[in-house]
C-alpha cells in the first residue's frame, strides 16, 4: 500500500471518530439537558402544590385547614424541596400546628 493511501486512510478514521465522538456528545448534552429541564418543571410544580395547600392551612373551613396541612406533609418528603423550601415548610408546618393564623 503506498503512503498516499495510508495517509488517506488514516484520516478517514480520525475523521470518522471525530464524527462519532460529535454525535455521543450531542446526544449526551440533549439528555443532560432534558434531565435538567424535568428537574426544574418537576420543582415548579411542586411549589405551586405546596402554595394551595399552603393556602388551604388558612382557610375558613376546618376540613380545608385540615387536608392542607396533610398536603404539606406530603410535600415536606418530596427529593425537590431544597433546605430554603423546607425552611418555609418548617415555618408553615409550625404556625399552622401552634395555632398561629387561627381565624
Amino acid at each position: 500500500m503506498a503512503a498516499q493511501a495510508w495517509v488517506a486512510l488514516v484520516l478517514g478514521l480520525l475523521t470518522s471518530a471525530g464524527v462519532i465522538g460529535t454525535l455521543w456528545q450531542r446526544q449526551h448534552s440533549e439528555r443532560v439537558d432534558r434531565e435538567h429541564r424535568l428537574e426544574i418543571e418537576s420543582r415548579a410544580e411542586w411549589w405551586r402544590r405546596f402554595q394551595w395547600a399552603a393556602e388551604l392551612t388558612i382557610s375558613e373551613g376546618t376540613e380545608g385547614r385540615r387536608m392542607g396541612l396533610s398536603v404539606v406533609h406530603v410535600l415536606a418528603t418530596s427529593p425537590l424541596l431544597t433546605d430554603s423550601e423546607r425552611g418555609i415548610v418548617d415555618t408553615v408546618m409550625w404556625a399552622r400546628e401552634s395555632g398561629g393564623g387561627e381565624q
